[in-house]
């Protein structure tokens, strides 16, 4: 009931009222119903996906009807982002564009990388184009087999391995890397207009120094004493100094390092 104070002096007063509660109810044999939504068993229609939702509402027109919401298209799943170059040179994902919802797709390892392939999935339900597919990186790695023949100063045997070869001393080692970057491109004008992906192998072989002879003895008193056995001694071996004439007395032995690698040092 609405009603006007007693006291009322105001023409533009409004009247006093309190709001009603008018519940909407629509009816249920309506079967106006969008493609997505199962009406007989009232779930989201073959592809489609989700939480079906109906509810009772009023059109501008004052008209009443179920709307109907939370069922939305089945979407294939994005393809996996491998942001680093180092990852485009290491996995092949080609076999995983638009992978529909509950399909899986095999990502594999590229040449020269060697692994097993693995299967990357999208969700059953998916309805998010922007979902990546579900996937853990293949073991993949660098076979980097040895060159024949190696490099002057290694050797390789079945028992030992990777070593130094005779008339070398060290710790033999070897890195196996692959070098993956993104190298711009340029126009004739010299302006940037991409990028290319260079994946380049990297076998290096280190650790083994040459041994060399030692340096010749250098000696400042030379009217005195004689060095000239002293100018290429070979690691490991020693040489006579000795007084010349007409000085006499004991000589002395100087020695190259037995694993003698700086051509600079003397005995």
């Amino acid at each position: 009931t609405a009603f006007c104070p007693p006291d009322n002096a105001d023409p533009l007063g409004p009247l006093i009222w309190e709001d009603i509660h008018c519940q909407l109810e629509c009816d249920e044999n309506s079967l106006r119903i969008a493609d997505q939504y199962d009406l007989v068993d009232w779930e989201c229609a073959e592809g489609y996906a989700g939480k079906p939702v109906r509810t009772c509402e009023i059109n501008a027109d004052c008209e009443r009807d179920f709307v109907y919401r939370g069922c939305f298209p089945l979407m294939p799943c994005m393809e996996p982002q491998l942001s680093s170059p180092a990852d485009r040179c290491m996995y092949d994902t080609s076999n995983c564009t638009a992978v529909a919802p509950g399909e899986s797709c095999e990502i594999r390892c590229l040449p020269p990388y060697v692994g097993d392939p693995i299967e990357a999935f999208c969700p059953v339900a998916n309805t998010d184009p922007s979902v990546e597919l579900f996937w853990v990186a293949p073991g993949c790695r660098l076979p980097c087999a040895d060159p024949d023949p190696l490099p002057s100063g290694y050797v390789s045997t079945r028992d030992c391995g990777l070593q130094c070869a005779a008339g070398f001393v060290g710790a033999a080692e070897k890195t196996c890397e692959l070098l993956a970057e993104d190298v711009n491109t340029t126009d004739e004008n010299g302006c940037v207009t991409g990028s290319i992906l260079h994946c380049n192998l990297r076998l290096e072989f280190s650790g083994c120094d040459a041994l060399v002879p030692c340096a010749p003895l250098v000696i400042n008193d030379t009217c005195r004493l004689n060095e000239s056995e002293c100018w290429s001694v070979a690691p490991g071996e020693t040489c006579q100094i000795s007084c010349r004439a007409p000085f006499v007395g004991a000589g002395a032995v100087a020695s190259c390092p037995t694993d003698n690698i700086d051509p600079t040092r003397e005995p």
